[in-house]
């Protein structure tokens, strides 16, 4: 044992089961796939069911009585010792995969729970339950995308590559940031396994006033006080439409939010709408997005990290969105029953490298909405395309009319509807029997004859449904994916 990092004291010192896995996680970490391969070995010729079922029972047992830890270390010392020590950290890793499905940790009112910092050691890094019941679990399952060249996976080597129900991240993959997951079950179901999402383009005007710093380097946002008022009642309009509607999921873009609606939005128990995804508000150098339930209650406060940046050709300098940096460095993820990760972003968020690569692969998000005020969403569609095609994630991105308006308004004054968009997976079989996964993109309906003559808050509702059963039976068909227009007058 000469090669181990720490003494029996240090594992002493776990002071619950995710301490106690992320510090043997830590003694094979370097070498873990010379390790796998020797465990694969000891599986062929030398396995041991006796030892396996050892240190399932510890496992299982730990994990009702999730915050003790001494009793079990010195149980699970006493057998690793005697046997090949680093063998048993790898089979004791794998075997607590099997009890992760349904864990019972700070459960609380609103089918709500947080998991944030469920190992108190974070010297390491953060132990992480998979998202469960995503979206696309049969669409894996049904195209064998979990098995030899066709693999859709998280990491492509290593133990995590072996691990479904929970994984490990070390500090230098999480580069300083601190990921909290959010899970929640709304208590209704979705109406014949359709997901209906909603997106709320906004004003085809300018709500806000843009407020310039003294040498013209830096632009603050200021709401325009003749225009609270509407955009509350648009709020209450747009919601109580959805709601109606029965849409699951509605989407308001980057800083369409008010005070007033928010405090609408917490004082509402609407039938039908499961999450709001409220849009960001301007206030005070910061750009926060909010996440409610349909009865009100706060999922999350989403900052966004990354200015937006733009050369003023009338000031001939550029021109710097003035927020601050977080206060803190957590990343917000919420997983939601039957749909997944979702990852809330921000509008230039979305596309910042280190951001996209903490979503996903580690934290293993497979659902992206954004939240824009955008003139230019080719590098969104770029991304949302990479992003889907490698890991067959859906994207869905709400813009609002007004920036996109000023590019792309035609000689008749008719608005072109590419905007705001969905990006969702297919499934292409080529000739050599390999599937792969495709992406394709769809864009938010709209009514010429409404949006033409719209020179004021937006009249209606994009909608895209997404078929879960023809996703998962026939996923080379595109149809699953329809889209609509609903007028709120």
């Amino acid at each position: 044992m000469k090669n181990r990092k720490y003494n029996d004291d240090q594992l002493k010192s776990a002071s619950n089961i995710f301490d106690f896995l992320i510090i043997i996680y830590d003694e094979i970490n370097q070498k873990e796939n010379d390790y796998l391969r020797s465990y694969d070995e000891w599986l062929c010729k030398d396995k041991d069911l006796w030892l396996i079922n050892r240190f399932r029972d510890i496992i299982s047992n730990w994990i009702t009585d999730y915050e003790s830890s001494y009793q079990y270390i010195d149980l699970w010392l006493n057998i690793a010792l005697e046997h090949d020590y680093f063998i048993c950290c790898v089979i004791t890793l794998i075997g607590a995969n099997s009890y992760f499905e349904e864990f019972p940790y700070k459960k609380s009112d609103n089918n709500i729970q947080i998991y944030d910092n469920l190992n108190t050691n974070s010297n390491i890094g953060k132990f992480f339950f998979s998202p469960q019941n995503v979206l696309q679990k049969t669409f894996y399952k049904n195209n064998n995308l979990y098995n030899g060249k066709n693999i859709l996976s998280y990491e492509n080597s290593g133990l995590n590559i072996k691990l479904t129900k929970y994984y490990i991240i070390t500090n230098t993959k999480l580069m300083g940031y601190n990921p909290v997951i959010i899970s929640y079950k709304p208590s209704k179901e979705f109406i014949n396994n359709f997901i209906k999402i909603g997106l709320f383009h906004f004003a085809n005007k300018n709500w806000w006033e843009p407020q310039y710093s003294v040498n013209n380097t830096y632009v603050s946002v200021n709401i325009l006080n003749e225009y609270k008022n509407e955009i509350n009642e648009l709020y209450k309009k747009t919601l109580k439409l959805a709601d109606l509607h029965q849409i699951d999921i509605i989407i308001f873009p980057e800083l369409s939010l008010t005070e007033e609606s928010i405090n609408f939005i917490r004082n509402t128990n609407f039938e039908h709408i499961k999450i709001i995804f409220a849009g960001s508000m301007w206030k005070d150098k910061t750009n926060i997005g909010y996440i409610f339930t349909g009865n009100g209650v706060e999922l999350a406060k989403i900052e966004k990290r990354t200015p937006y940046e733009h050369y003023d050709k009338t000031r001939k300098t550029s021109i710097r969105e003035d927020i601050e940096s977080p206060a803190n460095n957590h990343l917000y993820f919420l997983d939601i029953n039957n749909i997944g990760r979702i990852n809330y972003c921000i509008c230039k968020d979305f596309l910042d490298e280190n951001f996209k690569h903490l979503s996903y692969p580690c934290m293993r998000s497979n659902f992206f909405i954004v939240s824009s005020y955008s003139d230019k969403i080719n590098s969104f569609i770029e991304n949302a395309q990479e992003l889907c095609s490698k890991n067959a994630s859906f994207i869905c991105l709400c813009n609002s009319c007004y920036p996109w308006k000023q590019v792309t308004t035609n000689k008749d004054s008719s608005l072109k509807f590419e905007h705001s968009f969905l990006t969702f997976p297919t499934i292409n079989n080529k000739n050599d029997g390999e599937k792969r996964i495709l992406h394709n993109t769809k864009f938010s309906s709209g009514k010429k004859d409404i949006c033409k003559s719209c020179n004021n808050f937006c009249s209606g509702l994009s909608i895209f449904e997404i078929d879960v059963d023809e996703f998962n039976k026939n996923p080379q068909n595109v149809h699953y994916i329809n889209n609509k227009f609903l007028s709120i007058d």
